[in-house]
């Protein structure tokens, strides 16, 4: 079994985060192959406008905070 790109890290990151943050219906989409720029992209919600914005932020954060770099949102 190969190691995680760090595409699967970053995805894993955030969706832990999210997770974290109460967040509600997350959805992952594979783009690997279809897109040049992108590997996935994440859609999820949450209960008010404030919350959302929160997500926004805190996964804009994080992987930086780790360390991680190069990320495109």
């Amino acid at each position: 079994m190969s190691a995680p790109s760090d595409a699967d890290k970053t995805l894993n990151l955030i969706l832990s985060r999210l997770y974290d943050m109460k967040a509600e219906e997350a959805v992952t989409i594979d783009l690997r192959g279809t897109s040049a720029f992108y590997h996935y992209m994440i859609n999820t919600c949450g209960r008010a406008i404030r919350q959302a914005s929160t997500f926004s932020e805190n996964v804009t954060k994080a992987p930086a905070e780790t360390g991680i770099k190069n990320i495109h949102f």
